[in-house]
């Protein structure tokens, strides 16, 4: 009021006063692993890199609203021996990519969470389970593996080769390991013995349980119960381009080796096992073993003019390996029907596969197959 007697009244929009602190949400709470090729995945017991700390975190304040979030990584609870307090503003989620050679196996480390809210009030979660960093893939002795109803070939390596002559059909048995960390089982075929998936793709199929994997009819089966058509398998499958599943779509060509294998993972590593080669052979097949490295040799009859008679009916070629073999190593010679060698080979279930034999008249003018002449 003046000395005139004039007055002016004036008033806010009022204002709030906070006298609670920021709400944790446990529930928003996660290590992530980012070590996985194909995603980043939650992590509860186990962190598989050796690089990266990464965590998502809430809190919740109505009346102020959270203004920042702060975060810390220790190897006790509430620690920060591995990075001190960090700002990261309103993100709700930290990562410390800059942790190589810091990170070691087989440690617990635990990440604390500091909200504070707009009236300067704070809430810090210390969390207390912590996560251990596995840099060490799982030891899969345990794990049995077998292949089903198919013959071995005497003093061959390795002691689990077999043979068979189903082109189509494959069985084999596991049993998971004892450690319950070992917590999926993943499938896989290679053409060669370097853990590839040209004929397979990986697919998990086994959650901690022992059993029989079938290749049939195009289908894979576990325990005489579908899975998956093979086609299924694959990272590219499209539903709207499938084709019928039959027997066509596991197709494997005589003188071929596949190489089965299962992967046994804890959440953060994983490790590969072998079944053994399988080698698709028929009657037309021999196999010859070098029993303790000498050379071995075998001789394949050539008729001349298959089918039609001439004079000079046949000649042989004989393949002769040089001395110094490794004791157990084999050579398997096949002699080709015509019909198996215009046959079309194929897996539904392979990323890339080649099959060794392919029909001349569709390979002759088709450059990429240049090293087969």
């Amino acid at each position: 009021m003046l000395a005139s007697g004039l007055s002016s009244v004036a008033s806010s929009d009022g204002f709030s006063i906070d006298v609670t602190a920021p709400v944790f949400d446990t529930n928003s709470f996660f290590y992530l692993d980012v070590s996985h090729e194909d995603e980043t995945r939650p992590a509860i017991k186990f962190l598989g890199s050796e690089s990266t700390m990464k965590n998502t975190w809430e809190c919740q304040d109505p009346e102020s609203d959270v203004l920042d979030y702060s975060w810390a990584i220790g190897t006790s609870v509430g620690g920060t021996q591995i990075q001190d307090w960090t700002s990261v503003g309103l993100a709700t989620e930290g990562i410390n990519a800059n942790l190589t050679g810091i990170l070691t196996d087989n440690v617990k480390y635990y990440v604390s969470v500091r909200c504070t809210n707009g009236a300067g009030l704070t809430t810090t979660h210390q969390d207390t389970s912590g996560i251990t960093v596995t840099l060490t893939p799982p030891d899969l002795s345990s794990v049995s593996l077998s292949i089903a109803g198919m013959s071995s070939i005497p003093g061959a390596i390795p002691s689990t080769t077999r043979y068979t002559s189903n082109q189509n059909s494959i069985t084999l048995d596991f049993t998971v390991d004892p450690n319950p960390d070992v917590d999926e089982y993943y499938f896989k075929i290679c053409s060669q013995n370097t853990e590839c998936e040209d004929i397979f793709e990986r697919t998990l199929v086994s959650n901690r349980q022992s059993g029989r994997l079938l290749i049939y009819n195009g289908r894979l089966y576990k325990d005489n119960q579908q899975m998956f058509e093979l086609q299924q398998v694959k990272k590219d499958y499209n539903s709207t381009l499938a084709s019928t599943a039959n027997n066509d779509a596991f197709h494997i060509e005589p003188g071929q080796q596949i190489f089965p294998y299962i992967d046994g993972c804890t959440e953060a590593q994983c490790n590969t096992k072998s079944f053994g080669a399988i080698i698709i052979m028929n009657a037309r097949s021999n196999a010859v073993t070098s029993t303790s490295g000498e050379s071995i040799s075998t001789t394949v009859s050539v008729s001349s003019g298959i089918g039609k008679r001439k004079k000079r009916s046949s000649s042989a070629i004989d393949i002769i390996t040089p001395a110094g073999l490794q004791a157990g190593q084999s050579i398997v010679e096949t002699k080709l029907l015509e019909s198996e060698m215009t046959d079309s080979y194929d897996s539904a279930a392979g990323g890339n596969f080649v099959p060794i034999v392919t029909s001349p008249a569709a390979t002759v003018s088709n450059s990429a197959y240049l090293d087969r002449l």
